[in-house]
């Protein structure tokens, strides 16, 4: 059996909602990403791991790759 990915290739429809809300407005917290946009647990330790998002203090904000992807659009 294979080891689990830390690192997030493809991003699902509701991610990419919520990090164009994070884009828009720049925090929200945890509680709102789970509830909103189903981003929880270790779903979100894998999108910090991968630098599309960033948890500081409870807070989310985007995080480098993030950045990079709404910089594009």
């Amino acid at each position: 059996m294979a080891a689990p990915r830390k690192h997030i290739r493809i991003l699902k429809t509701k991610e990419i909602e919520g990090m164009d809300m994070l884009w828009k407005t720049g925090t929200a917290t945890r509680e709102q990403m789970e509830r909103e946009y189903n981003i929880k647990g270790d779903r979100l330790k894998k999108l910090c791991h991968s630098e599309y998002l960033e948890e500081r203090t409870g807070k989310i904000v985007l995080g480098e790759k993030g950045i990079e992807k709404f910089k594009k659009e």
